[in-house]
């Protein structure tokens, strides 16, 4: 008779649990850097990949003390709130999802976007950029889309809290681990040893070389070595070196990546511009949509536009 008391009595403190957090502000409830579900400072769930990249689903963390409806409840409500957490701090993705005036190329180059996160290399997006009308053009730039020489992105998604959660995302919907908490502010950092380009591209960064560099300060960086190099070569000037947050030898490999050649050593190394076009510094990935994709048919309608 105790125990029946006892584990009744529990129930209804469980219960009054899950009430409190149902009805607990949103900012009671946080997400670690690592995906984890923090609530009152207690981990109770993890981020994992659901049926849509911007739809990740979420696991409860098993308890004794919570039975099946409990852990459902639980699981309702979070993944409630990080549904409205990602359509808050991503909303320029979730524009694009759901934007069904986008036809032919922009609606393809629209779906790579989707699918990485917010910014996709312009040697894997070329097809699509190519075949872009000015009136897609205008489209694009009226959803946020920016599309420069070395790629297409949505400057909205490189803020901190947006590229934290793309962080979360990716990794959730990879099953990797997120990159180590990538520095605020940084707008360059050393390449981690086994993190693929498409990775840090799906948070913002393009790779090259054994450096990652946000992609707004590559575009710029691309746009004032193009303009310098018309008059000839040109140095390692200091706003240059400030601009990409790094030093000398990691600016100079970056530039390498970006088709531009050495001459020189040390402070008097000059910069020219090659007439071969450069590689591609990242490999064209998987353009195949999952069956159940909402852009599942998009791969062939850039194609027949």
């Amino acid at each position: 008779a105790v125990n029946a008391a006892a584990l009744k009595a529990l129930r209804q403190e469980i219960n009054h649990r899950i009430q409190h957090l149902e009805n607990a502000p949103h900012t009671a409830i946080e997400l670690t850097e690592e995906g984890i579900i923090l609530w009152l400072g207690i981990a109770i769930a993890r981020v994992i990949k659901g049926g849509d990249i911007l739809r990740p689903d979420v696991v409860v963390f098993q308890s004794d003390l919570l039975d099946a409806t409990a852990m459902r409840r639980i699981q309702k409500h979070l993944a409630a709130w990080l549904s409205r957490r990602i359509n808050s701090i991503l909303l320029s993705l979730v524009r694009i999802r759901a934007d069904s005036s986008l036809t032919g190329a922009a609606r393809g180059l629209c779906f790579q976007l989707y699918q990485s996160l917010g910014s996709v290399s312009r040697s894997s997006a070329l097809d699509e950029i190519s075949m872009l009308a000015p009136a897609e053009r205008r489209k694009l730039r009226d959803l946020g889309v920016q599309i420069g020489r070395e790629a297409a992105y949505m400057p909205a998604l490189l803020k901190p809290k947006a590229i934290d959660l793309r962080n979360i995302i990716w990794a959730a919907w990879t099953e990797s681990k997120p990159i180590a908490p990538l520095p605020q502010g940084r707008v360059s950092l050393p390449a981690s040893p086994g993190v693929e380009s498409t990775t840090y591209e799906a948070l913002g960064f393009a790779l090259l070389g054994r450096r990652a560099v946000r992609i707004d300060i590559l575009e710029r960086l691309a746009h004032q070595a193009w303009e310098r190099s018309k008059s000839g070569g040109f140095g390692l000037a200091p706003e240059l070196l400030s601009m990409c947050g790094c030093g000398r030898e990691e600016l100079g490999n970056i530039l390498s990546e970006l088709g531009y050649l050495a001459k020189g050593e040390g402070n008097n190394q000059i910069f020219h511009r090659q007439r071969k076009p450069r590689k591609s510094i990242r490999q064209k990935r998987s353009q195949s949509p999952k069956p159940d994709s909402p852009f599942a048919v998009l791969q062939n309608l850039s194609k027949r536009s």
